[in-house]
């Protein structure tokens, strides 16, 4: 094993001597397992060296083989997922191979299946892959295409309950039958990729052309197309469209052909068929014949004169192979002499002109009346791989048009057409530019070669790295660098040109002067309003006052977007406030954007902290902050944007996400002055000082040691102590990371971990916050909650509720309460779209872990009483 992987594998496993793993290795090497594949094993599964071999692991292995697994397979199976070691034998594999021995019939369907997918028997087959089988078999899926799938297409079966049944719904609605196997295929398809994915494929098809209905039409045809890269789409519908002329909705009715190589099949036959009408040999493509026929019917079909401008070959056509040939020149035979376009040659092999070669290793350009000339064999592309390829010898006699090789006075000479009047050359011109400066027909060619040359290197450079860093990783421009320096400067263009068409504090004055100037007053409500006859009337006078930057405010979609009265007209203050918040998040994307160094579109947090600090000045309630407090109310301030716009917690936000999100408007509140705020929205909006100065106030009150963390102990004071101590224990194993310097219990969590907290605890109502807690509430990470984990949680609040001297509680009760309140859509389990679907998933949320949240559920009518104002 390399030094790197051991130590890795140091880091988990400890034993004193070497008698265990020596006996571990022993066992799998005794059963087929490789070198290779014993590495890959400890690599991924280091504890596996402190098993016990001969109650741990040999059992397993005695079991698979007792079923009929070779063992070269069987190695293949475990070393590809190592996790199956793990596995209880009695409780876990057993039961799992008796479940897909049930539906598959047959063991070798079963290894067939575990050798696809590795992970399958991991999953639990009471739980997932029969509640996902009894869907299909409600929704009319036969059993034979489910075990057909099972065996053929594993993976399709592994998701959630939830999303299988979402999915089967979805791929009946874009029309596809469950009666037949390509539905199976379609929720392959559908299973191997996200949503977002799934909308980005679908937009990808549409810039090219195809409607949406299209591809779902596509779809219905041949599933698996939708699971092609974005790239392979554009490359092969950019050569079909583009180069070979066909339409777009052509291809939708044929989407296999996407499926098949560029370099192997499309390109070479295209510009092969190209060729053959280029030279009348055929008068139009058949799309049938030219894509979808195998190699070897293509080959016989295309056995004929192949009329180019390149060299003249003599071919044989090698019916049944289907091992490439040899490319080695035979030794030059005698002339042979050709008759006419259909005809043999005497040795009885079909003469004919092949198209210029592709990544060719070099071709001469054969004069007419030359009396011989030999040629060095070419790498063709597809289907001249597949054919024996001979030199030949040609005499003048053969361009003399004479069926038997002899030369006549009376034929005409033959004369070679330019190399512009060429429908393969003008279409090489159109792709490597016009032409000018190749001088010859032949440089075109090696010109076309390089090209092409190129782009198969660069090909290969890709998968040569596809193990390694991927291609959306690139290299920063170096600082001072010339790349560096030009994209800086484009950038400042860019956001300077965005700024000047931007209205001011000035023009917007002008512009509430001319809609004031120029409304009518309606006599029932007192409103200003205006007509479209008004609203164009309008836009001039501010085009003659402000300028022509205020037109886009202007236009017709714009007025249709406000609500009309029953003579068409449109209030001026809905209008203007629409404007007002336009510019403002214009002007804010605008100083965003200058702080963005990357100019990905993305802010990291200190790019955020700049923001906000740019912004303080302005902010007419933070004119009294200390100067001292500045830093840390910007890392405050700056946390809640990536708590709510950043929920994968990559560590940067997307601009846009923030400018949409009420944060940005909640920050923008303090530009009223304090006196205008009452004390009470003070300490609800956390942007305000006020809350700020209390969210430190509490770390530090909490923070005994004063080390600039909280222990678990620590933290149960928050609140009052009102929180439960399960909870306590869940958000330390899901939300705090493990320090450098101590793991499990020694971890503490840190001021970033305790602001997600707050906000967490703070915000329960927001899908944000209820994912943050639904993680703590999820004992077993299953992604839902059963009865008994309601128990379990609500063991501790009424453990508190009876020492706070309450009345005795029912955990049953409570329990069906909840449900009542969530009405989940599986009786049996609570999941987190049935806590955001329900409306109280905050109040469920705070029942469960704050026995404060539970007295305020069950106090809510007499608070409600209080609240009442009295009359």
């Amino acid at each position: 094993m390399p030094s790197e992987s051991a130590l890795r594998a140091s880091k988990f496993v400890n034993f004193e001597t070497p008698e265990n793993p020596d006996s571990v290795i022993a066992v799998l090497k005794n059963h087929a397992f490789s070198e290779s594949q014993i590495i890959r094993l400890i690599k991924r599964r280091p504890r596996l060296l402190t098993s016990d071999a001969e109650r741990t692991i040999l059992p397993k292995l005695e079991f698979f083989i007792s079923k009929g697994v070779s063992a070269p397979v069987l190695a293949y199976i475990l070393s590809s997922n190592p996790a199956l070691f793990a596995l209880n034998l009695e409780n876990k594999i057993i039961p799992s191979y008796d479940f897909l021995s049930s539906v598959l019939k047959s063991d070798e369907k079963i290894f067939l299946a575990l050798k696809r997918y590795p992970r399958l028997m991991g999953y639990n087959p009471y739980d997932i892959l029969s509640s996902n089988i009894s869907t299909l078999l409600d929704n009319g899926v036969s059993e034979c295409n489910i075990a057909s799938t099972l065996c053929s297409l594993p993976s399709t079966f592994v998701s959630g309950p939830d999303k299988f049944k979402v999915m089967v719904e979805e791929a009946k609605e874009l029309g596809l039958n469950p009666s037949k196997p390509v539905f199976m295929v379609a929720l392959f398809a559908m299973s191997s990729m996200s949503k977002a994915t799934w909308e980005r494929k679908i937009e990808a098809f549409k810039k090219l052309g195809w409607s949406e209905e299209l591809v779902f039409e596509a779809f219905q045809r041949y599933p698996s197309f939708i699971r092609l890269s974005e790239d392979k789409i554009m490359v092969t519908m950019d050569f079909l469209v583009n180069k070979m002329g066909f339409p777009s909705y052509r291809i939708a009715k044929r989407p296999r052909i996407l499926m098949m190589s560029i370099e192997k099949k499309i390109v070479p036959r295209g510009l092969f068929a190209l060729d053959l009408v280029s030279k009348g040999v055929i008068k139009r493509i058949n799309f049938h014949a030219l894509f979808e026929t195998s190699d070897i019917v293509f080959i016989e079909k295309s056995g004929k004169w192949m009329v180019t401008s390149c060299s003249i070959y003599r071919i044989s056509t090698l019916k049944g192979v289907k091992q490439p040939v040899s490319m080695e020149p035979e030794p030059e035979p005698e002339p042979n002499y050709l008759v006419n376009k259909t005809s043999r040659t005497r040795t009885g092999r079909v003469a004919v002109m092949l198209p210029p070669p592709i990544l060719c290793r070099g071709t001469t350009a054969l004069a007419p009346g030359s009396l011989s000339r030999q040629f060095p064999v070419g790498i063709y592309p597809w289907p001249y791989s597949r054919l024996k390829i001979e030199p030949v010898r040609v005499d003048s006699a053969m361009y003399s048009g004479s069926s038997d090789g002899e030369s006549h006075e009376s034929t005409t000479q033959w004369d070679t057409p330019p190399a512009s009047s060429k429908l393969w050359v003008r279409n090489l011109r159109r792709y490597i530019g016009s032409g000018a400066g190749l001088g010859s027909e032949a440089s075109l060619e090696l010109a076309t070669k390089k090209i092409l040359l190129d782009l198969f290197k660069e090909k290969q450079q890709k998968r040569a790295g596809a193990g390694a860093i991927p291609s959306f990783y690139k290299k920063k421009p170096e600082e001072g660098s010339i790349s560096h320096r030009v994209q800086r400067l484009a950038k400042y263009r860019f956001l300077k040109k965005q700024s000047d068409i931007l209205l001011n504090a000035d023009d917007l004055d002008a512009m509430w002067v001319c809609l004031r100037e120029n409304c009518v007053i309606d006599d029932s409500t007192g409103a200003e309003k205006m007509n479209y006859e008004d609203f164009c009337h309008i836009a001039s006078i501010c085009t003659e006052h402000i300028g022509h930057k205020c037109l886009r405010f202007f236009c017709p979609s714009n007025f249709m977007k406000f609500e009309k009265d029953e003579s068409g007209r449109i209030a001026i203050l809905p209008f203007y406030l629409y404007v007002m918040r336009t510019v403002s998040l214009t002007q804010a994307r605008i100083d965003m954007s200058e702080i963005d160094e990357d100019s990905d579109g993305f802010l990291q947090p200190h790019e955020m902290e700049a923001y906000i600090n740019g912004l303080i000045p302005n902010l007419a309630q933070l004119h009294d902050m200390p100067a001292a407090f500045v830093q840390m109310y910007c890392r405050i301030a700056a946390h809640k944007f990536f708590f709510f716009c950043d929920p994968n917690r990559r560590g940067k936000a997307c601009i846009k996400k923030v400018l949409l999100s009420n944060c940005l408007q909640e920050l923008m509140e303090l530009h009223q002055e304090s006196e205008e705020v009452t004390d009470t929205e003070h300490a609800e909006n956390w942007f305000s000082l006020t809350s700020a100065q209390r969210i430190c106030d509490m770390f530090l009150a909490l923070d005994k040691d004063m080390n600039g963390t909280l222990s678990k102990q620590e933290l149960k004071e928050y609140a009052e102590g009102t929180l439960t101590e399960i909870f306590i224990e869940r958000v330390f194993d899901e939300h705090v990371r493990r320090g450098k310097t101590g793991a499990g219990n020694n971890r503490e969590m840190d001021f970033e971990s305790f602001l997600d907290f707050v906000l967490a605890l703070e915000n329960k109502d927001t899908p944000e916050g209820l994912t943050y807690l639904f993680r703590c509430l999820d004992l077993n990470g299953r992604g839902f909650l059963t009865t008994a984990d309601i128990h379990s949680l609500f063991r501790d609040v009424h453990h508190k509720w009876t020492e706070g001297g309450n009345y005795e509680l029912c955990i049953e009760d409570v329990r069906d309460e909840i449900w009542d309140m969530v009405k989940p859509v599986d009786p049996l389990r609570i999941t987190l779209a049935d806590l955001l679907a329900c409306k109280q998933g905050g109040t469920v949320t705070s029942m469960l872990i704050d026995v404060r949240g539970f007295w305020a559920h069950d106090n809510r009518e007499n608070l409600l009483q209080e609240e009442e104002p009295e009359l």
